[in-house]
């Protein structure tokens, strides 16, 4: 029978280790529902495997393997845990603990255990250890409800400057709108009105003047008489064909003011008459007397003077 007992405690052992095969492994967990004292028995080769672990006294491939299967549970873990706080405690209180050879210590880890908590100096010793407990609880508890706090008041102000900026920007849409309803209705007031009839632009006027030279028999000077109106003048001169491949014309004020000059002009030849006509801004001949020099330009780009003449504008 003790045989039998070494052999089942031994799988029992090999099964809480996951080193016991797969069939082996199913037909002992129906032994399980099938006869409660196999459970009793497999939860005191437990609390024994797990006092040995705690205490040391595990092979180091069994430890290996109790690491790295049993402890891979939670609650395995936890029961783990609190074996090894009662250990340290067992070792801060030694007077506790039943001694060895007494009758008392005959039963299991966990039975010395149980006797142990009905004993006034471990009353006491819960006691104060529950009040530690309850005054870091409370410690925890109180910056816990400071940081929701900070939390809380960050969050509210975050808020109010979102409401703030949704607020101003709601004013800008209203502002956007009242504005684009003003200019709807401005343009509707512009459509509904007639009309209005508009004065015919005055046409830009020419004036044209033909230019005599410059001569000692001629005392008079000619005067151009420009209109308001007047956007150009042409000034047209009959000149003697010289052979030229084109004639350039410059202006200069008797006075003293900006020169005006032409570009090249090409003259136009009808019979025996030659005529050259240039344009010139009426802007750049403000009242005065002026001074005109004509130059024929040859094939080689040389310009030649060939007449003078002299003439007055003046305005109304």
């Amino acid at each position: 029978m003790g045989t039998e007992t070494n052999s089942q405690t031994g799988l029992m052992r090999r099964y809480l280790l996951g080193l016991l095969p797969e069939p082996e492994q199913v037909a002992l967990e129906e032994r399980f529902f099938e006869d409660g004292e196999i459970l009793s028995e497999m939860r005191a080769v437990e609390q024994d495997l797990v006092d040995a672990y705690v205490r040391g006294q595990l092979a180091p491939d069994e430890k290996s393997v109790f690491e790295s299967h049993y402890l891979s549970v939670q609650r395995h873990a936890e029961r783990v845990a609190l074996a090894r706080d009662l250990l340290r405690l067992a070792d801060a209180e030694p007077d506790l603990m039943p001694l060895r050879g007494s009758p008392e210590s005959h039963g299991t880890f966990w039975q010395k255990w149980l006797s142990l908590f009905q004993t006034p100096r471990f009353a006491m010793s819960a006691a104060l250890a529950m009040m530690v407990v309850l005054i870091v609880s409370g410690l925890l508890l109180f910056r816990e409800r400071a940081r929701w706090r900070q939390e809380l008041a960050k969050s509210q102000a975050e808020q109010a400057a979102q409401k703030e900026k949704l607020r101003a920007f709601e004013q800008e849409i209203a502002k956007g709108r009242a504005d684009a309803a003003q200019l709807a209705a401005e343009l509707e007031r512009l459509r509904q009105e007639p009309a209005r009839p508009t004065e015919p632009a005055a046409p830009a006027t020419i004036f044209s003047f033909l230019l005599l030279t410059t001569t000692r028999d001629r005392v008079e000077q000619q005067t151009l008489r420009l209109e308001p109106k007047t956007a150009q003048v042409r000034l047209q001169m009959k000149i003697r064909a010289g052979g030229y491949q084109s004639y350039r014309v410059r202006i200069d004020p008797v006075d003293g003011g900006n020169t005006w000059e032409s570009a090249a002009v090409r003259a136009q030849t009808a019979g025996i008459t030659t005529t050259l006509s240039v344009l010139v801004p009426a802007r750049n001949l403000p009242p005065g007397d002026y001074k005109l020099e004509l130059s024929g330009i040859d094939a080689n780009g040389a310009a030649e003077s060939i007449e003078n003449y002299s003439f007055r504008v003046s305005r109304p």
